[in-house]
Parts: C-alpha cells; structure tokens; sequence
C-alpha cells in the first residue's frame, strides 16, 4: 500500500520487504505497489537486487493491487498497509497483512492474517 495516508513510512515498508526477503530466501519476491491502483511491480530473485523508488502516494482502494497479488498465486501474500481503505469482496489466499501507523485495528482488515506494528 503506497497511498498517502502512510506515505512517511514507505521507506520503513520497503525495508522490512527486504529484511524478510533476506531472512526467509525465497527463490523469488514480487513487489507490488499501489493506491487506487496497481502503480508498479517487479520481481527481485536476490535481496540485493532491491532498489526501489516509491509509486503512488493517492487515494486507498486495495482492490487493483491485491486482485494482482491472487493472479500472480505465490506462496505467501504479506500486504503492508494502514488498514485504511476498500479491500476485495473475495477474500486473498494466503494473505498476512502487516498493520502499520495509525489505523483502526485489525477489525479493519476483514480476512487473512494479521501482524500488528505499533510506532
């Protein structure tokens, strides 16, 4: 989630992105970023190859972003956001969403797993 309502800690997301790339070894990771729509996506075979520039900044509708993550089937969706905004009526295989800054709660987060980071 690249929106702007947490747009301060985007630097924070991309390296925890990198820090559970390093510490689990995936053969791969993709990295989608989004608002009200699906801004980029890559795909990174090493930790190191990660060099990102952030995309977005507008509104929160997870929809785009998230209907990308099911189509590409990966072991494991992990969606850092806020919690604020509009998610899939369908709920996301496999998803552990990371609720970090200021948000309502994982009440807000409607299926999949949650990790709460407080700041």
């Amino acid at each position: 989630d690249t929106s702007g309502s947490h747009w301060h800690l985007i630097s924070q997301c991309f390296a925890e992105v990198k820090a559970i790339f390093e510490a689990v070894n995936p053969q791969k990771v993709y990295v989608l970023q989004g608002d009200t729509e699906l801004a980029d996506e890559q795909m990174f075979e090493n930790a190191s190859e990660i060099d990102y520039v952030a995309k977005g900044g507008g509104g929160s509708d997870f929809r785009a972003i998230l209907e990308r993550a099911r189509e590409i089937d990966s072991t494991a969706t992990i969606f850092i956001t806020d919690g604020d905004g509009n998610w899939p009526d369908e709920p996301i295989p496999k998803l552990i969403t990371v609720l970090v800054g200021h948000y309502g709660g994982p009440d807000n987060v409607p299926y999949g797993d949650v990790i709460e980071v407080r700041e």
